[in-house]
């Protein structure tokens, strides 16, 4: 599984995993810095051209709400 840029650390280590016990949705994770978020893959933004996933929203969770992250693929 290659990794991806972590929105918060800025460096190489953020990877996801699926886990149906816990979520319908992608849990993503930092090794570097331990951030944690989820991706709806519903709301990915697909290329009208190339048909290529080119964004994702991320939700953390935070004091008073989720707070969204985009990341660019």
């Amino acid at each position: 599984m290659a990794e991806h840029i972590c929105p918060r650390c800025k460096k190489t280590g953020f990877t996801w995993h699926i886990d149906e016990e816990i979520s319908i949705l992608t849990i993503w994770n930092c090794s570097n810095c331990n951030y944690k978020a989820l991706e709806n893959e519903e709301k990915e933004r697909i290329c009208k051209n190339c048909q290529n996933k080119t964004k994702s929203k991320l939700m953390r969770k935070t004091i008073g709400g989720a707070r969204f992250v985009i990341l660019l693929k």
